[in-house]
């Protein structure tokens, strides 16, 4: 009871309760009698960690956001969002203007802001959304696109491929073709022997180990 007859020791009691982690090591942490009023414990509280809060941006700072070069429209846009929640009391008209600055000069959506200037953030959002599903819609065509023609290379590829290995197997096959005759092989030097331009080779060498009961009517030895 006596607590709720001073509420400033009542709240001092209170404080610790809401913090936690680092903040309560800090409190326990606080030299021993130094606090004598809530209003000093707050005080040391916010001096201890101001530092720590989210500082407010100027207007100007949304002129600094730009999309990136590899940047998607959509990922541009939640960025842009983000960071205009970091400006105090951020203006629609002058976030407008930001945000079509950030995009390059070429680009279809800042084309259309110029042309036809929104006439707030939402108003913008709402167009913007329209250019991320045609962008998106574009991405997927082209993914699809490179496939087919991958696959069309892949395809033209192994035809060729197909192509080169028949013709190498042909030519190797032709290669092993002779020539049909036309009477059996024993009988051809029977009928050529008396040619001009048959070419005898010169007498075999002398080899013991032949069986001279055998002639050889081409080396007529």
């Amino acid at each position: 009871m006596a607590l709720y007859e001073h509420p400033d020791a009542l709240m001092c009691r209170i404080f610790p309760s809401s913090l936690d982690s680092s903040a309560l090591n800090w409190y326990h942490n606080l030299p021993s009698s130094s606090i004598h009023s809530f209003a000093e414990i707050c005080s040391a509280f916010i001096t201890q960690y101001s530092t720590y809060r989210d500082m407010k941006k100027g207007s100007d700072y949304l002129f600094t956001v730009q999309i990136g070069h590899a940047e998607t429209l959509k990922d541009y846009i939640r960025r842009f969002r983000l960071e205009s929640a970091k400006v105090e009391n951020c203006d629609d008209q002058l976030a407008i203007v930001a945000f079509k600055r950030g995009l390059p000069s070429n680009h279809t959506l800042f084309e259309s802001l110029v042309k036809n200037k929104p006439n707030c953030m939402w108003d913008l959002l709402i167009r913007a959304q329209k250019y991320v599903t045609l962008e998106e819609e574009k991405k997927s065509l082209a993914s699809k696109f490179n496939k087919t023609n991958n696959r069309e290379q892949r395809f033209s590829e192994n035809r060729w491929t197909d192509s080169l290995s028949q013709m190498k197997k042909e030519e190797k096959d032709q290669s092993k073709k002779y020539t049909l005759l036309k009477i059996p092989i024993g009988q051809i030097l029977h009928q050529i022997k008396d040619e001009p331009w048959l070419k005898r080779p010169a007498p075999m060498a002398k080899n013991q180990n032949r069986d001279i009961a055998k002639y050889c009517a081409f080396y007529k030895d």
